[in-house]
């Protein structure tokens, strides 16, 4: 069974509530994320610095365990990054 908390950012990302990448670490915490992908948490703290980092096989695992097509991922990352540009 999916942890609820995927369940609720599945929701959010579906009604466009979240619409960048750094929105769903609120609702799911950055360790627990960066286990469930089988990463590091030191190595996650790194790409969620720098997003450009984070490589498609990670955006398709996360996506599986949020249960959404890995393009919503790609697409909350690309629009961080974007976002990020035009702060800089």
């Amino acid at each position: 069974m999916k942890d609820s908390q995927y369940s609720v950012v599945k929701k959010l990302i579906s009604s466009q509530q979240i619409t960048i990448f750094s929105e769903i670490l609120p609702i799911v915490p950055k360790t627990k994320l960066a286990l469930d992908l089988g990463l590091n948490p030191r190595r996650f703290n790194t790409m969620l610095a720098d997003l450009a980092l984070f490589v498609v096989k990670d955006a398709r695992k996360l996506a599986d365990l949020i249960d959404v097509p890995s393009l919503e991922i790609l697409k909350l990352i690309d629009n961080e990054l974007n976002q990020d540009k035009k702060k800089k």
